[in-house]
């Protein structure tokens, strides 16, 4: 039911248990709770405990599953926040969707928008959030490893786009830029 002006959808990373994955979100869960942020949260899974060339292209795949899935938030609540917050390669289901939402005519022509998007400790380079596609085409580093270009996805469907980071003291560290 369409009680709530907020609805936050956590997304996990590699390498997850069903078990773990409940545990994941329930930490999450108290977390948002300790700092007062009371809205529901809804967890999203996605087949992860597996190598890690097939978890990437399993991520991508299921970001249009998550598309699918915020897009019927926002068709049947319209005045609902939708805040995204994404652990490590779960921002590839993240950002898949973004992708698929941005392609979307009836998300376009309702000017739908995602209120937030939180990723931590992504497993994102960040050329691949740049609004420049050509950023990946032209960073050495990225010989041989498929990559994709996020950056006008983002700009397009995001109202507010964080990367958290992990520091060299491993404290998480924003990335405020938004491409």
């Amino acid at each position: 039911t369409c009680q709530n002006e907020t609805v936050v959808i956590f997304v996990h990373g590699w390498e997850e248990s069903e078990d773990s994955v409940k545990e994941r979100l329930n930490r999450v869960k108290l977390s948002l709770e300790s700092n007062s942020f009371i809205h529901p949260l809804i967890g999203f899974s996605w087949r992860s405990n597996t190598n890690w060339p097939d978890a990437r292209s399993i991520a991508a795949e299921n970001g249009p599953k998550l598309a699918d899935l915020i897009s019927s938030i926002k068709n049947e609540c319209l005045g609902t926040d939708v805040r995204l917050v994404a652990h490590s390669l779960g921002a590839r289901v993240v950002l898949s969707s973004l992708d698929s939402l941005h392609e979307n005519q009836t998300w376009n022509n309702n000017n739908f928008t995602i209120k937030s998007v939180d990723l931590l400790g992504a497993a994102v380079d960040d050329e691949e959030v740049s609004t420049n596609p050509d950023d990946i085409l032209i960073d050495p580093t990225n010989f041989g490893t498929p990559k994709s270009a996020y950056g006008q996805a983002i700009q397009a469907v995001v109202t507010n786009f964080t990367n958290f980071f992990s520091s060299k003291d491993n404290t998480l560290e924003p990335n405020l830029e938004k491409p």
